[in-house]
């Protein structure tokens, strides 16, 4: 079942069709798209709250930090999460995007609600990452540091002895509220 704009976009493409008995070149492929669409339709959305991680940066913010970052690690990869801009669609939601790629995948809304990107849902990976993150903030940092050596939420590679066991500074979870 289409909705929205993509329902809107079919019932033009069946009126062309009615109208002239055929569909250009370009409208074919958009035309089979949404068949396929609605033949398939995408899995219901995982409802999941993600507000421990908006507190985390409400933390991180009230601690005075400025642009904070967190990175949490998926297969092959790495996971970045920050504060969108006063001028971006949703100030102040945190946007979810592969680090290595660059690849954006949604954003957490302030009221901890997950948005997926329009484009493209996002792995599976990526949304037991982000729900791994709201249920154990300090067990994934610690896993992050310690896969990577570097802090999940500063970035610089961990030194100190006591901060590379636990994977994450003493500063760094304090700034957090973790």
């Amino acid at each position: 079942r289409l909705t929205g704009r993509d329902a809107e976009f079919a019932l033009s493409l069946s009126l062309a069709w009615e109208r002239y008995g055929r569909l250009t070149e370009r409208q074919e492929p958009y035309a089979r798209r949404l068949v396929e669409q609605a033949a398939n339709p995408p899995a219901p959305a995982r409802t999941f709250d993600f507000a421990p991680i908006a507190r985390m940066f409400d933390a991180a913010t009230a601690s005075g930090l400025k642009r904070p970052k967190v990175r949490v690690a998926i297969d092959g990869g790495t996971l970045a999460l920050s504060i969108a801009g006063p001028a971006s669609n949703c100030p102040g939601a945190l946007n979810v995007k592969g680090m290595d790629s660059d690849t954006y995948y949604g954003r957490i809304k302030p009221d901890g609600e997950f948005q997926p990107s329009r484009r493209d849902a996002p792995p599976a990976q990526v949304m037991e990452a982000l729900e791994a993150l709201a249920s154990d903030p300090v067990g994934t940092a610690r896993h992050y540091g310690r896969l990577t050596g570097a802090c999940c939420l500063c970035g610089p590679a961990l030194t100190d002895p006591r901060s590379v066991a636990d994977g994450v500074g003493p500063v760094c979870i304090t700034r957090f509220g973790l």
